[in-house]
């Protein structure tokens, strides 16, 4: 709503790509959660830069205000902090298992 219409008006073209994203639900914003290394991922093939763990989640506070951090999910050796941009009741709920997250994010 009026958020993304604020936020479009912004000069940070990272914040712009990831505002449009989530607006027209396009990957990796076509699920609830996602993880914050595929939203760096995402970034990168968009613009061509690296950026870090750090730049991420300060682009994505920018570009989505209502974002809620996660508990972070360990999928293999790899430890994965997740955030949940849409049905943050739903998927904040205790009785959400870490299965049921990881599918999500998959």
């Amino acid at each position: 709503g009026a958020k993304l219409v604020m936020v479009d008006k912004s000069q940070i073209k990272e914040v712009q790509i990831l505002t449009a994203a989530a607006r027209d639900g396009d990957a990796p914003f076509d699920r609830a959660v996602v993880s914050n290394e595929k939203i760096r991922q995402f970034l990168h093939s968009e613009t061509g830069k690296t950026y870090s763990g750090y730049d991420v989640r300060e682009f994505v506070r920018k570009a989505l205000p209502d974002v809620v951090v996660m508990k972070k999910i360990r999928t293999g050796t790899t430890v994965l902090r997740s955030i949940c941009w849409k049905d943050q009741t739903y998927w904040m709920d205790p009785n959400r298992t870490v299965a049921e997250i990881k599918k999500e994010m998959s």
